[in-house]
């Protein structure tokens, strides 16, 4: 399946029909999150959904059905890559007792962080699974980002992005999660490193609000 067209179809149908993601998934019976994902190209609709997709607004399948590239993964099978990666982590830390586990917390009282990391000398796998926002505003915002950053020495890497639409801040950011699984940083270098999220909210009149979430590395059990 060609992923990249799946994206941008699926985009172009729903600004086209004049849908929030939100109607737009309700639609077919799935999360806003999902549209999302879907347009941004880190999953695809399962093959029944798109073929519902397909009928509804009379498009012909088979030119989706071209699989040129398909590197992005739905979120359960991150999570299930997540798994297994910590496994054969722990197999191999077993072996070299050279390893630590960490809790992902959060320093800002705005929010809650809930995440884990394995880190050993030549990999590292992180999760952060679970954000949760504090304060109290049900204001619908038009449009809403969350990125996870790394800085190294003042060099900035994004290392993944979630977007929603036309919700409150509640509703998105409950959802949102993010994966890392690097074999390029060790125990030393995780530690120097700063990690953050990064969270943006437009409103109706385009005026963005930016916070940014640092990120603490906690529970050290680290042997060298």
């Amino acid at each position: 399946m060609n992923q990249e067209i799946v994206s941008k179809t699926i985009k172009e149908i729903r600004l086209k029909n004049k849908l929030t993601q939100e109607e737009f998934a309700s639609i077919f019976g799935v999360t806003y999150q999902a549209v999302s994902k879907w347009e941004n190209g880190k999953s695809i609709p399962d093959i029944d959904t798109l073929t519902n997709i397909c009928k509804k607004y009379n498009i012909n399948i088979n030119t989706l059905l071209t699989d040129k590239k398909n590197n992005k993964l739905p979120i359960i099978i991150v999570i299930l890559v997540f798994i297994i990666s910590v496994f054969i982590l722990f197999l191999f830390m077993n072996k070299t007792n050279d390893y630590e586990v960490k809790e992902i917390n959060s320093t800002c009282d705005t929010y809650e962080i809930n995440g884990n990391a394995v880190i050993s000398n030549d990999r590292s796998t992180l999760l952060i699974k679970q954000i949760k926002y504090c304060g109290d505003d049900s204001k619908v915002y038009k449009k809403l980002e969350s990125t996870l950053i790394k800085e190294d020495n003042n060099v900035l890497t994004i290392i993944d992005k979630v977007e929603g639409e036309n919700m409150s801040i509640n509703d998105y950011i409950k959802d949102v999660s993010f994966h890392i699984d690097s074999k390029t940083s060790d125990c030393k270098n995780l530690n120097n490193s700063k990690l953050y999220i990064e969270i943006k909210t437009t409103n109706e009149n385009d005026e963005v609000l930016t916070h940014n979430i640092p990120l603490e590395l906690t529970d050290t059990m680290c042997t060298k």
